[in-house]
């Protein structure tokens, strides 16, 4: 799973991600699930306000602040990437395209959103016989409407 994002809508789909990781092994799956985080945003005092971060958090990153509260809490080893999404990233681990099965998309720019657009070609390109799900989770009608591909190798939407 890549979740791109770590604001108020990313930090509360992270935070529901290991019940599902549990339940996964529970239900007999050998490794649950392997999550990366991609934020490049820092947290501001403002963000303190409404979404879950504290004053010591201000400052640092807030993919890599719920990623170790989220490893440290539930025991696991998931990634945080402190960097901003970019599609020319995607391709550098060339088991990359093979492991992923679902990127979600909690951004609230129009960039990050074009950004996902370019990244839906690329996974289109890389994944032909697999079906990976780009899901947006946001609630501005101009990126909805920017990250609405829909292909044969990708499935997009909205919550």
């Amino acid at each position: 799973v890549v979740l791109i994002g770590a604001g108020g809508n990313g930090s509360s789909v992270l935070f529901g991600l290991p019940y599902l990781h549990q339940a996964l092994l529970a239900w007999g799956h050998t490794s649950g699930l392997d999550v990366t985080v991609i934020d490049h945003d820092t947290v501001s005092p403002t963000n303190c306000v409404r979404q879950p971060f504290g004053s010591a958090d201000v400052g640092l990153n807030k993919a890599t602040v719920l990623v170790d509260r989220v490893n440290l809490f539930h025991g696991l080893s998931w990634e945080a990437v402190s960097r901003p999404f970019d599609p020319k990233y995607m391709p550098l681990k060339t088991d990359y395209m093979s492991t992923v099965d679902l990127v979600i998309s909690c951004v609230d720019t129009k960039a990050a959103a074009l950004n996902l657009s370019q990244a839906n070609l690329l996974v289109s390109r890389f994944s032909m016989k697999r079906i990976v799900s780009l899901v947006s989770i946001v609630g501005i009608p101009e990126i909805e409407a920017t990250t609405g591909i829909v292909n044969n190798a990708i499935l997009s939407g909205h919550l």
